[in-house]
């Protein structure tokens, strides 16, 4: 019985990261940020958040869920900033909230980079589904 418990329990996860799918805009630790996300057989996407030197481009490096708790790493073109989103979804779908955690190398002994909350609302819908009707 437990593994029917698992199974259902992964599904669940999927359907959380499915939930995903779409476009994202608000606020993370202070700055704006952007997300658009698709969902397949993974979740895929990529995020820009406005930092005070100019915006910072990221792509989904991995995303999992458990026990409706969605974290979603991202990490910069070449592997310099990694960027990290650990959080849920509201009853209506429509906020994904949550903590950030964004990291980069600066020759100490700890990385450098900012941690906070972020809240993110729904700006566009999924980008897997049909395309509109042409008038």
């Amino acid at each position: 019985m437990w593994m029917w418990m698992a199974l259902l329990a992964c599904g669940a996860d999927d359907e959380l990261l499915g939930d995903l799918d779409g476009t994202w805009s608000g606020e993370a630790a202070g700055r704006t940020m952007t997300a658009v996300f698709s969902f397949g057989e993974f979740l895929t996407g990529d995020a820009q958040v406005a930092e005070k030197g100019g915006s910072v481009d990221y792509g989904v490096r991995r995303a999992e869920a458990f026990n409706g708790v969605a974290a979603v790493d991202f990490q910069q073109a070449g592997g310099i900033q990694f960027l990290a989103l650990e959080g849920g979804l509201d009853d209506s779908r429509e906020m994904f909230t949550g903590e950030v955690v964004m990291t980069f190398e600066c020759g100490k002994s700890q990385p450098c980079g900012y941690s906070g909350t972020y809240s993110l609302m729904r700006t566009g819908g999924s980008d897997t589904g049909s395309p509109p009707a042409t008038p």
